[in-house]
């Protein structure tokens, strides 16, 4: 079973609906450690995690719909190293969860170590750090719909 998510791709890209489906969920605190390239889906257990109601923001600053409050897909330019992906991770608390891979794309799909009672703020905030990165090409809100 595939999990459909709808992506707001930053970076002035159009708006991309993309199918998400089941992989390995690496170990908690695993983030620094990066796989070598995307993996080719996010588990499904995972990813009804994420969706859990109290996981997920409506309309928050500047987005229009339901958004994913601790987690976010990134893309790195290809000559970024392992190492400064790494870094890029270590810097907004992230772990890497899963992920997509097509004809010339990877992107790691990202949980962010934020807390429960948070609003948009951490994962605002962690888009911006992300994006004013040299070794990120793109960053992505993961996306639920409009709102109901």
């Amino acid at each position: 079973m595939k999990v459909v998510a709808r992506l707001v791709l930053l970076d002035a890209l159009a708006a991309s609906v993309l199918s998400v489906s089941c992989a390995p969920h690496p170990a908690r605190g695993a983030g620094a450690t990066m796989p070598g390239y995307a993996p080719d889906s996010t588990p499904l257990a995972i990813q009804r995690e994420l969706t859990r109601p109290e996981n997920v923001l409506v309309d928050p600053p500047g987005v229009s719909g339901r958004v994913v409050k601790n987690a976010l897909y990134v893309r790195f330019r290809d000559s970024a190293s392992e190492a400064e992906q790494a870094a890029a991770l270590r810097a907004v608390g992230a772990v890497v969860i899963g992920g997509m891979r097509g004809r010339g794309f990877e992107l790691y799909h990202l949980r962010l170590d934020v807390p429960p009672d948070s609003g948009a703020g951490p994962l605002l905030r962690a888009r911006e750090a992300l994006r004013a990165m040299p070794q990120v090409q793109m960053v992505l809100l993961e996306m639920l719909g409009p709102t109901p």
